[in-house]
């Protein structure tokens, strides 16, 4: 999560799915709720909060300068959307007490993703509940030409967390720890893509 942080990585993400959505505020939300779910289960839900929270603000902004409002609804979509854990890696609590509770990442992954996905589509469809007047007063936009893409750390970190990601069901499936996997996609992060970037980790 350090590593991504110092890469840029979400920042750059969040830049080009603004830039590249068209139409209503409603749709842009969308897709802001879907991204900090993704980030939230990839990393961790506080990760996604903290880091994800200060980007789309700004996106916010810039896009919808004379709607300040937006920024409310568009931070309950990172927080609320950060809230479910669909993995044992989603939140450092839940890692612990599966830990202790003996349940492998698969065992936990099996319960809890159905039951994230429909806490998120509530979530989702509550907020919109919330918020649709504001969301309905702003101004449908057009997406803008951005032509930069990730980077070479930015790639390797995506390519990092999909590794970590993809090999935690067959360490679990095979008996291994959770944290085998985290270690190994810690130790990869630094020596791949921060150390290449020049990206200290404090």
């Amino acid at each position: 999560t350090a590593v991504a942080e110092r890469v840029g990585v979400l920042d750059r993400v969040a830049t080009m799915l603004f830039a590249r959505t068209n139409g209503s505020a409603t749709h842009v939300f969308f897709r802001v709720f879907l991204l900090s779910a993704l980030t939230a289960a990839a990393l961790n839900n506080d990760s996604a909060v903290l880091l994800l929270t200060p980007a789309i603000i700004s996106l916010v902004r810039r896009r919808y300068p004379k709607n300040r409002e937006l920024v409310v609804p568009f931070s309950f979509a990172v927080f609320m959307a950060a809230g479910v854990a669909p993995l044992v890696l989603s939140n450092p609590m839940n890692m612990i007490f599966a830990a202790y509770a003996k349940i492998d990442f698969n065992a936990y992954a099996f319960r809890m993703v159905p039951i994230a996905l429909v806490g998120w589509a509530v979530a989702a469809w509550a907020l919109h509940r919330v918020f649709r007047d504001s969301l309905a007063l702003a101004p449908t936009t057009e997406g803008t030409a951005d032509d930069r893409v990730l980077d070479v750390p930015q790639r390797r970190m995506l390519i990092v967390l999909a590794l970590v990601l993809g090999a935690c069901p067959f360490v679990a499936y095979f008996g291994g720890n959770v944290w085998m996997v985290a270690v190994a996609g810690a130790a990869f992060a630094l020596a791949f893509v921060a150390r290449p970037a020049r990206a200290p980790i404090a």
